[in-house]
């Protein structure tokens, strides 16, 4: 994953978990990153014509890569934003996290 903004660090073990497939397993065939996107694009074309929110709440180690997945899937790549030019307000609650970058 790579962001506009040169400077931006991400913790490499956590970037590992949110980014890792495994093509031997069943369970692990997407990523944990690729299977968010595809759960929120489906969402947000299911309801195209509704008023939505993104909020993603989660407790340690899923609040390290709720982080992950608002600013760089959701904010960086424009995920919020639909082909019509509305915006889809978007928060993250994380509790007890670990620290994602800088």
């Amino acid at each position: 994953m790579s962001s506009r903004d040169a400077t931006i660090k991400i913790e490499a073990g956590l970037l590992n978990i949110y980014t890792r497939k495994d093509n031997q397993r069943n369970v692990c065939k997407l990523s944990a990153r690729q299977q968010v996107l595809n759960e929120i694009k489906r969402l947000i074309d299911r309801y195209l014509n509704e008023e939505l929110s993104i909020t993603i709440a989660r407790h340690n180690l899923g609040g390290g890569l709720a982080m992950l997945s608002a600013y760089h899937d959701i904010a960086e790549i424009g995920l919020y934003l639909r082909k019509d030019g509305r915006v889809i307000p978007f928060c993250v609650f994380s509790f007890s996290g670990p620290r994602v970058g800088n």
